[in-house]
């Protein structure tokens, strides 16, 4: 499985595909608009449990996502010990769960917990340093927010995610755009 940075670089290198991509993390609605025909396929990240809804899917690549916060809210935390008591933390989209689990929600006191369901919003919100959020890598690397935020405890604070491609039928039933988006995707993930 390539690794994302080789993936991304060598799909922004196929110069022959023009492709509208749109990273949304409502699941739920993408699943829906999937099982209507409305969509021929999608770039999600699934939970084991959803893998079992589809017929066609094929792991793309993996990503790392850390709890980040702004520079001068990370100070702070670091100077408190990287306690999280009395934060307003981002918990949400499609790892809850294991936020959760990696935070200790339950041990903490005083702990604001957002639901936000959208990375982007996440990332909005530790931006502002109103809250810390966990974030996929790329939001952060493919854009120019590495001198903005930090990721607290890098080592103790992250997760891997699966990226997989959805197709809402076997491949000789796609678009003819989208079969070509499937085959520059599998080009890249072969080589």
């Amino acid at each position: 499985m390539p690794k994302k940075d080789g993936f991304f670089q060598g799909f922004r290198g196929k110069q022959s595909y023009l492709v509208e991509c749109y990273w949304q993390w409502q699941f739920t609605q993408l699943n829906e608009k999937l099982a209507k025909n409305q969509l021929d396929m999608m770039i999600v990240v699934l939970a084991d449990n959803q893998r079992k809804n589809f017929d066609y899917v094929t792991a793309l690549f993996e990503e790392e996502s850390y709890l980040y916060a702004r520079n001068d809210l990370a100070d702070k935390i670091q100077k408190n010990n990287f306690s999280l008591e009395n934060q307003r933390i981002n918990i949400g989209t499609y790892s809850s769960e294991i936020m959760y689990q990696l935070i200790d929600v339950d041990k903490i006191n005083n702990i604001k917990l957002y639901d936000g369901w959208h990375v982007e919003s996440g990332l909005l919100l530790v931006l502002a340093g109103t809250h810390l959020s966990f974030l996929p890598t790329h939001l952060i690397e493919n854009n120019q927010f590495q001198q903005q935020v930090v990721a607290l405890q890098p080592k103790k604070w992250h997760f891997k995610s699966q990226f997989s491609l959805v197709l809402k039928n076997h491949q000789r039933s796609l678009s003819p755009a989208a079969l070509a988006f499937h085959n520059c995707l599998m080009n890249l993930q072969n080589g």
